[in-house]
């Protein structure tokens, strides 16, 4: 037997074994790496946030201060300023703009319970006899109402202790997430200051401790993956700015209330890859709804129509194949990435599998030119 045979059947045993051995102890396995990336969450979301950050802050760099006839470390500074104050402006633009129009519209959703109610009442009144089953039923809730809200409250009297413990967990980790935030903010910025260094560093560690092959291997899957990123985060700002804008156009057209903030409530949730603008459309549903019923049906029509022409030409062509994965693989990454981790896991699993499809496609060409070229 050659010896490269020898080679290839250890290695299939020992990933065999490995791949087993992972499976038997699946649980134990993920509950380690979910204990690690909360320890390193700091550090991890300081990360991400460097890398979102750096094609805002190559912006300004090279395009704004190109030409500016200052130091390169004077250029960074106030590049990175610029781009913190920029991220900043938006989300008080979003805030200021959708924020009180939502607690109008609770105020005047609570306003109408009370006459909800009563119209309902009388319905119930004048349409449904006693002596019915439904009636026999409400009639029952009528006489249960009292007895069911005296042990709900002293149900509460009894949870105070546990209420005021879930109180205390939740404000402590409130002030827990944003020290984290904090730290992951600074952690950005250290990176971002130092990034050419960092790099350097890093390539020198591949070249000191991998051979040649692998490190070249390492680095084509990085320059790759931050092309991805960054493919993906630029086609998705454009595409939430258009998707917003034809919003802002269509309600305004059609003389629907609270245009602007459910045109930039509907821009910035489209972030978030598919259920993104389904969360908009039920939040300016509700908005419009308070002020005109049949507008908001109207609304939820304009909302599919605006969403067909966006799936089928605006983001095909904006975003194009900068992800190059296919709509399937798209909801799977969706799911998957939510399912770990949230929001953020919805935005980081669709690059990802981008380039883990992008690596095992250009595998299996390899392959199959060796294969016919054996023929």
């Amino acid at each position: 037997m050659e010896k490269s045979t020898v080679k290839t059947i250890m290695k299939l045993i020992v990933a065999t074994v490995f791949l087993c051995f992972a499976l038997a102890n699946l649980s134990a396995i993920l509950g380690i790496l979910r204990n690690l990336a909360g320890l390193l969450s700091p550090f991890l979301i300081g990360g991400c946030i460097a890398f979102i950050l750096n094609v805002l802050l190559k912006v300004w760099e090279e395009k704004v201060f190109r030409k500016a006839k200052i130091s390169q470390k004077l250029k960074r500074m106030i590049s990175i300023l610029l781009t913190l104050i920029s991220v900043l402006f938006v989300l008080f633009i979003v805030i200021w703009l959708v924020v009180p129009q939502l607690i109008s519209a609770g105020e005047s959703i609570a306003v109408q319970i009370p006459a909800a109610w009563e119209r309902a009442e009388a319905f119930i009144n004048d349409n449904i006899e006693a002596d019915t089953q439904i009636g026999l039923v409400m009639t029952q809730i009528g006489e249960n109402g009292e007895k069911m809200i005296a042990e709900l409250a002293g149900y509460l009297k009894n949870s105070s202790g546990h209420i005021l413990s879930a109180t205390v967990d939740v404000v402590s980790g409130t002030l827990g997430a944003l020290i984290n935030l904090f730290m992951s903010l600074i952690f950005a910025i250290y990176i971002l200051t130092q990034k050419e260094k960092l790099l350097g560093q890093a390539k020198q560690v591949m070249q000191a401790f991998l051979p040649e092959k692998a490190a070249g291997k390492i680095a084509k899957v990085c320059c790759l993956t931050e092309e991805t990123f960054r493919k993906f985060i630029t086609g998705q700002c454009l595409e939430a700015v258009i998707l917003g804008s034809i919003f802002f156009v269509a309600i305004s057209l059609f003389r629907m209330p609270y245009a602007l903030p459910i045109s930039v409530l509907i821009s910035l949730l489209s972030l978030i890859p598919i259920f993104g603008t389904l969360i908009g459309c039920v939040v300016g549903t509700v908005l419009i709804l308070v002020v005109n019923p049949m507008q908001a049906i109207g609304f939820v029509a304009l909302f599919l129509v605006i969403q067909q022409v966006e799936g089928n030409l605006i983001y095909p062509h904006v975003v194009g194949n900068s992800v190059g994965l296919p709509s399937i693989w798209v909801f799977t990454a969706v799911l998957i990435g939510g399912k770990l981790f949230g929001i953020a896991g919805m935005l980081v699993f669709i690059p990802l599998c981008s380039v883990a499809y992008v690596l095992f496609r250009d595998e299996v060409k390899r392959r199959i030119r060796i294969k016919m070229g054996k023929r």
